[in-house]
C-alpha cells in the first residue's frame, strides 16, 4: 500500500517543528522579519516524503528521511564574521533551509526559517553556499534532497 501524499507546506511543517525539537530552533523573541521567508527553495518541485511512493522526476526534491542514503559533508562550512557585525556586538542564529543538488552543491534558493537578527542573514547563507555534498542517494540514484541547519554567528560557529 502506498501511502496518500503529504503535501509540501505539512512536509517543511514538520520538518521545521522536529529541527526545533531538536534545539535546531531559536527562541519566539528571536522571529525575523516575514520578508526573509520570501524564497521557497521547493517551489514548483515534486516533494518525495516516503521511499516506497518514490519518483522517478529527476526535478523532484526528497526530504532527508526519505533517500537511503543521507548526504554527507564532504567540506567543512567556513563562517566569515564580518567585523563590523563584531563591532556592534550583534550575533545569533540563523536557521536556513536548502536545497543540495544532484552533484552536492547547495542551490541558490535558500530560505530563512528564523533569524535572531536580519544582518546575520547573509553571512550564514554564504557559509552554507560554499558548502559541498556527497549527494544523497534513493534507489541507487544520486537525488535532490532538502536540508535545514541552525548557523550559529559570532557564538562559536555552526
Amino acid at each position: 500500500m502506498v501511502p496518500a501524499p503529504v503535501t509540501r507546506r505539512a512536509a517543511v511543517t514538520g520538518l521545521v517543528a522536529l529541527l526545533t525539537a531538536c534545539g535546531g530552533g531559536a527562541a519566539a523573541d528571536t522571529a525575523p522579519d516575514p520578508a526573509l521567508h520570501s524564497v521557497d527553495p521547493t517551489a514548483g518541485a515534486t516533494l518525495v516524503t516516503d521511499a516506497r511512493a518514490g519518483s522517478t522526476d529527476p526535478t523532484a526534491i526528497w526530504l532527508v528521511t526519505a533517500v537511503s542514503q543521507r548526504p554527507a559533508l564532504r567540506t567543512p562550512m567556513r563562517l566569515v564574521y564580518p567585523d563590523s557585525l563584531r563591532a556592534q556586538g550583534i550575533r545569533g542564529s540563523v536557521t536556513l533551509e536548502f536545497v543540495v543538488d544532484t552533484l552536492g552543491r547547495v542551490e541558490p534558493a535558500i530560505r530563512v526559517v528564523q533569524a535572531a537578527h536580519r544582518a546575520l542573514v547573509e553571512p550564514a547563507k554564504e557559509m552554507v553556499r560554499s558548502a559541498r555534498y556527497r549527494p544523497a542517494r534513493a534507489r541507487g540514484r544520486a537525488v535532490r534532497v532538502l536540508l535545514a541547519t541552525r548557523v550559529r554567528v559570532g557564538g562559536g560557529g555552526q
